[in-house]
């Protein structure tokens, strides 16, 4: 029993990946046993441990990338996505160009219909007499 290996909670979840309360509920159940109460914990026998959970295997995470190689033929799509993305991209811009040289081309007709509107509403106020331009 001298060269046993003791684990503690803390090293006991890591090991199962199991949580702390997870291995306190066992033990506190009858489940696992403890060889030892220290000031420090619980003193919990390896082969005990794993007997009633199994040990933790190294698993891939969710969030690790999976490494992937680029075939030749999806390197060749690859660029002529991107040929592609990139034509996309520049007609919106031109598109964008056009409709905004379309809108100053509007506010400037606009202005200027405006204008000959209010030119023409003073042009024909009928013309004072001499008598009401003498009086008034």
């Amino acid at each position: 029993m001298e060269n046993s290996t003791y684990f503690t909670i803390g090293q006991a979840a890591k090991e199962t990946g199991k949580a702390k309360s997870t291995i306190k509920k066992a033990i506190d159940n009858g489940e696992l046993s403890v060889a030892a109460k220290t000031a420090r914990g619980f003193k919990i026998e390896a082969s005990e441990l794993f007997r009633v959970f199994p040990r933790k295997t190294e698993e891939r995470s969710q969030n690790a990338p999976i490494e992937q190689t680029e075939t030749a033929e999806e390197r060749i799509e690859n660029s002529i996505l991107k040929a592609k993305l990139e034509l996309a991209d520049q007609r919106y811009d031109d598109a964008q160009r056009t409709i905004e040289d379309l809108r100053s081309d509007r506010d400037a007709w606009k202005h200027q219909a405006t204008a000959l509107i209010e030119d023409k509403s003073e042009k024909n106020q009928p013309r004072k007499g001499w008598l009401a331009r003498l009086i008034g």
